[in-house]
This record gives structure tokens, C-alpha cells and sequence, in this order.
């Protein structure tokens, strides 16, 4: 899990980061979760991990931005992808979603990459060392819970 979801920042970072420091500009945009940013107690190494690479960002743009170069990041949720499947997956909770999402409905990855296109634009020349939540509202408008009846933690309503 630290392979997957942490030293990948630090592989990638350190492959360009160079380049950037002699050109004395650049930006990075990281993708981590929205869990990083929240307590996820389903999973709480990989939240821990997501917490720890928004946390990198932070301090990476704290170091880099001497050298003109900015760090920011974005925590996904809510995203309709192949390895979970919103749309189909919770067809019978559909009513439910604006309990759920202030948005209503998941997105697709396309409403990620706008927001990780703004971050690495110079439209956002004086945003440096944020984490994003790009989540339709999920951090703000709700949490994890127990459910006595599903014998775990969930984060989205079901029929009862």
C-alpha cells in the first residue's frame, strides 16, 4: 500500500523536479483522495497514506516555491470510474443521493481534470501548497458512519 499509494509522489516528484528548479518554474498537481482529507475509518492505513501525500504537496510547495515552482493537489470522490462504479452500483439508492451529495449525482473523471488543468494553468498563478477536495461536496456535506445494520462504516445512504 505505501508502494501504491505514497512513494509513487516521491518517484515522480523527483524525476522532474529538477528540470523545474532549473527552468525556475513549474507545477505540480497531485492526485491523492478526498480521503487523505477526512478521517476514513473503513481503511485507515490508505487514509493515512492519501493524508500523508496531501501533506507532501503542502510542504513540498512550502520548499519549491523559491524556485518558482508551485504544488498543489486534489482529492477526488465521487468520480464515476471503471474501479467504482457510482451509476450502476447504487441504482437503487438513487434516491437518496441528495442526502448524500450536495451535487447529487457522481461525476466523471473529466470534472477532475478541470480542476487539475486550473492548478497546473497560469490561471492560477498564486495558488500554491492547497488540496483541493473535488468531491461534489461529500468532505462538506457528509461522513462516514456506523451502520448497526450493515455491521460497518458507510458513507452513503441505503434503503433500509
Amino acid at each position: 500500500m505505501i508502494r501504491i499509494n505514497l512513494l509513487h509522489f516521491y518517484a515522480v516528484t523527483h524525476a522532474f523536479l529538477g528540470s523545474m528548479i532549473e527552468k525556475r518554474r513549474g507545477s505540480i498537481v497531485n492526485v491523492h483522495s478526498v480521503e487523505g482529507m477526512r478521517g476514513y475509518p473503513c481503511e485507515p492505513v490508505y487514509g493515512s497514506l492519501k493524508a500523508a501525500s496531501a501533506h507532501f504537496t503542502t510542504c513540498l510547495a512550502a520548499e519549491q516555491g523559491r524556485n518558482g515552482i508551485r504544488v498543489n493537489g486534489i482529492g477526488p470522490d465521487l468520480t464515476q470510474t471503471p474501479q467504482v462504479d457510482y451509476i450502476s452500483g447504487f441504482e437503487e439508492a438513487s434516491d437518496l443521493w441528495p442526502s448524500w451529495a450536495p451535487v447529487r449525482s457522481p461525476r466523471l473523471a473529466e470534472d477532475q481534470a478541470r480542476v487539475a488543468l486550473f492548478l497546473a494553468s497560469d490561471m492560477s498563478a498564486f495558488v500554491t501548497g492547497h488540496n483541493i477536495p473535488v468531491d461534489g461536496g461529500t468532505r462538506a456535506g457528509s461522513g462516514w458512519i456506523w451502520s448497526p445494520k450493515e455491521g460497518r462504516f458507510v458513507n452513503r445512504p441505503r434503503h433500509s
